[in-house]
């Protein structure tokens, strides 16, 4: 359809693009799922020719909710234009955030991981930016990416946020900045399991911190949860979805200790924790992975 468009020039019949903008301004939820082989490039040329022909005026000014799946973060930045003012909840995900089945040589496949993952959050940092611009009263924000400190500063200067869904963290000390965002009550996220460095729960504030969270799903390992939660005063949190893992220890038939001999005290450290910080809670969701076990 778009490679026909194109090539008859229909946005250059006024009574087209009039009608196609006269049904564009009430859209309020706009759905776009492109895969690896998806005529992409021909969407951003249309869209781009529609804007221009539209004075550089946004195509859905009732555009409430967007939901965008695609290869990349590169092929997400082509259709920020269309975002309004009027946006308030975004869905990004990306195939290529999807974590790669381990190879044989586990160690590169990691930092070739990583490094695409800083990458992708180099480029979520601009987007986030130029998302505040043209949608200020963003509410809802869900990505598949792995955050970086720098994502965390752009997610709080939204100042009407209230959720953020399925992101990734690799240092828990960002959570906790996330996670006490004023006005924030609902968060979902995941600490990446092959690469989270439990040294990096040091970092995390040993004075407890006032969270307005309402609902939280959160999955990692028991060490860095017990950790969070130890610093975290959730009077407000009813609803918690928690999977708890613990890393994979190399261990040795010699050994006189199974590295999981140690995982009940270390669930129970973490629910201590989760019911000091939650003393409000009334629903909670409890997952182990039984490869801790």
């Amino acid at each position: 359809m778009v490679v026909q468009i194109i090539t008859a020039k229909l946005y250059d019949r006024p009574e087209r693009l009039h009608r196609f903008l006269w049904h564009a301004a009430r859209v309020r939820t706009l759905y776009c799922s492109f895969g690896s082989n998806g005529p992409i490039d021909l969407h951003v040329q249309l869209s781009q020719i529609v804007l221009q022909r539209n004075s550089g005026k946004g195509i859905f000014p009732a555009l409430c909710t967007a939901q965008w799946r695609f290869p990349s973060i590169e092929d997400v930045s082509h259709f920020f234009s269309l975002s309004t003012a009027s946006l308030k909840h975004l869905t990004i995900h990306l195939d290529s955030s999807d974590i790669p089945s381990p190879t044989t040589d586990l160690e590169a496949s990691k930092q070739h991981w990583l490094q695409l993952r800083k990458l992708d959050a180099s480029h979520l940092s601009l987007l986030l930016t130029d998302l505040r611009r043209r949608a200020p009263h963003m509410t809802s924000i869900t990505t598949s990416l792995t955050l970086d400190e720098m994502c965390i500063w752009k997610l709080l200067a939204f100042p009407s946020l209230t959720a953020v869904g399925e992101t990734r963290f690799s240092d828990p000390a960002l959570f906790e900045r996330l996670a006490t965002k004023p006005g924030l009550t609902s968060l979902n996220v995941h600490f990446e399991k092959l690469f989270a460095d439990p040294r990096s729960v040091r970092d995390i504030s040993r004075d407890t911190r006032h969270s307005d969270l309402t609902t939280l799903v959160i999955r990692g390992s028991c060490s860095a949860l017990s950790s969070l939660f130890d610093s975290l005063d959730a009077p407000s949190l009813q609803d918690l979805d928690l999977s708890l893992h613990d890393p994979r220890v190399p261990w040795s038939p010699n050994s006189s200790i199974h590295p999981a001999s140690n995982a009940p005290s270390a669930y129970a450290r973490c629910m201590n924790a989760v019911a000091v910080a939650a003393p409000a809670l009334r629903k909670l969701i409890l997952r182990i992975d039984q490869n801790a076990l």
